[in-house]
């Protein structure tokens, strides 16, 4: 007959943490609060540094996706005398058609 072994919350209930492994997760929780408490005295700050961020985020992903899109559109210009050009005056075609 087969052992019942035991579930994930039984055998960690039982175990109690080392004291390594709880000083590490101590340590770990009071560094990410200093560096937190080092760059935000206080929320006002938080929501300035975060409305700057939003606002700039926006503003290069407009212009990174505007440059991504514009060197697409060049790359399929190239082939537009070759093999590809059936798939691009069908594009153009449907696209004329809207």
């Amino acid at each position: 007959m087969t052992e019942r072994r035991p579930t994930h919350d039984e055998a960690t209930s039982k175990q109690k943490p080392s004291f390594a492994t709880v000083q590490a997760r101590d340590s770990a929780t009071d560094l990410l609060q200093e560096m937190f408490q080092d760059f935000h005295r206080n929320r006002k700050q938080i929501y300035i540094l975060n409305f700057f961020r939003g606002i700039f985020f926006g503003i290069g992903s407009a212009i990174g996706g505007t440059l991504i899109l514009g060197l697409l559109v060049w790359l399929l210009s190239l082939f537009r005398n070759t093999w590809l050009q059936p798939l691009v005056q069908a594009i153009q075609a449907a696209t004329n058609n809207r």
